[in-house]
């Protein structure tokens, strides 16, 4: 198991920009500059159980908007979350409703179910003063780390992508549904490492297919021909 903050996020990614987040992001903090490489990135590991049955919370469209809607969330999820036999949760995006500033109470809120929390990146997560997709996310970033990563818990293998593609030409600078191809390079080499007999569960926020929104392209993944294969 990797170590955890304050707010229980497993701390396990560095991310590095060396200029920090470009001048037109303005509304929220973005990336401040990281400078160089340091010499060495280095998360240490902790021995735990290794239970090939377990139980896991995995939430989604929390979408706060204000204060008042935190309290919300403490008030139901939060508190029917905490205590629960669970190892850790998955909020699977659209974590805060577009006011990015909600983050750091957001997630104290969401640390008080006792659980390491794995966050998905959503369309509503966005730093929508962004001109490229590269940028898109620092805020997410800064506050939370990476915006796709990999993780395991006994026989599972747990992929979170980034899903969201902002701006997108495809849909005249709105969101929409891609996977990178950074991503997709990424994911070929996670998974060679995976055996065959393991479990692998994906988790991004917009989905390879909706069956709510199936005639809207951007609510689904452009390329998941690609992923299939």
């Amino acid at each position: 198991m990797t170590p955890l903050d304050a707010n229980n996020l497993p701390q396990f990614s560095y991310v590095h920009k060396p200029a920090g987040s470009p001048d037109e992001i303005q509304t929220y903090r973005g990336l401040e500059p990281t400078g160089d490489l340091p010499e060495s990135v280095d998360f240490p590991l902790y021995k735990t159980r290794n239970s090939r049955w377990f139980n896991a919370i995995v939430t989604g469209d929390t979408q706060v908007y204000n204060d008042r809607e935190i309290n919300y969330l403490r008030d139901s999820l939060v508190k029917s979350v905490k205590g629960a036999d669970a190892l850790f949760c998955i909020a699977e995006g659209d974590n805060v409703g577009d006011d990015l500033s909600l983050y750091p109470r957001y997630l104290e809120v969401m640390s008080q179910m006792g659980l390491p929390i794995y966050y998905v990146p959503g369309n509503h997560d966005l730093d929508y003063d962004a001109t490229s997709d590269n940028d898109s996310f620092d805020t997410f970033k800064s506050y939370i780390g990476a915006t796709y990563y990999a993780f395991n818990y006994g026989d599972v293998h747990f992929v979170v992508l980034d899903s969201v593609e902002y701006p997108s030409e495809s849909t005249d600078g709105s969101y929409n549904g891609v996977i990178s191809d950074e991503q997709m390079a990424w994911l070929a080499n996670d998974l060679a490492f995976v055996p065959m007999d393991h479990l692998v569960v994906l988790n991004m926020h917009i989905p390879i297919v909706s069956d709510v929104d199936s005639t809207s392209t951007k609510h689904q993944v452009d390329n998941r021909e690609a992923l299939y294969t």
